[in-house]
């Protein structure tokens, strides 16, 4: 129930803005900005309107998370915005995680891939310490299909068709290592 009623209580805030996202807690706000005359007016009315629901609500936000993210993938520099929320002064940032997802401010995937790469090097340990204690090797594949692939897999959807080759292929390294954990001494390297 906790969850249901945290969404009853939140699902009217920003109604009236046509760019926003929200899951449970977190709301996501995308204000559309003119690069060549940066007016940052639409996105303070936003924001104010958020500040009065707050207040009507009684609710509170958490300026500690709450980030501003100017995209931009001009080569011109465009100023950032200096908002604020009531008296504090919102934290302008390169790069965001959204649902798990990192985004950055030029939307190249980059810092998401070095992630999701770390994240499942680390899980691929657990693996080589299983074959090890002598774990056969289809146990290992399903360590590997439970743990591995759907870490490297998430949301893939959302940023697999914009990846460049390099970082398609720190992805597949990731999977032809854990081929070599599982398979050895069997697996023979393939090159493309």
């Amino acid at each position: 129930m906790g969850p249901l009623c945290l969404l009853i209580l939140t699902n009217d805030a920003l109604t009236n803005t046509h760019h926003r996202w929200k899951y449970v807690g977190d709301c996501t706000v995308c204000v559309p900005i003119d690069n060549i005359n940066a007016n940052y007016s639409a996105l303070k009315t936003t924001l104010e309107q958020l500040q009065s629901w707050t207040a009507e609500s009684r609710k509170t936000i958490n300026y500690t998370e709450t980030l501003v993210m100017h995209v931009c993938i001009s080569p011109v520099a465009v100023p950032h915005p200096q908002l604020t929320l009531s008296p504090h002064l919102l934290q302008v940032v390169r790069s965001a995680k959204l649902l798990g997802v990192t985004v950055d401010d030029q939307l190249t995937w980059k810092q998401h891939v070095t992630t999701t790469v770390r994240s499942a090097d680390y899980r691929l340990y657990m693996l080589r310490r299983l074959k090890s204690l002598g774990i056969p090797a289809d146990e290992l594949e399903g360590v590997y299909l439970t743990l591995v692939l759907p870490r490297l897999m998430y949301a893939s959807l959302a940023w697999s068709s914009s990846l460049t080759s390099h970082q398609q292929q720190q992805l597949e390294d990731v999977q032809k290592r854990a081929c070599m954990i599982i398979l050895s001494p069997a697996y023979t390297k393939t090159t493309p």
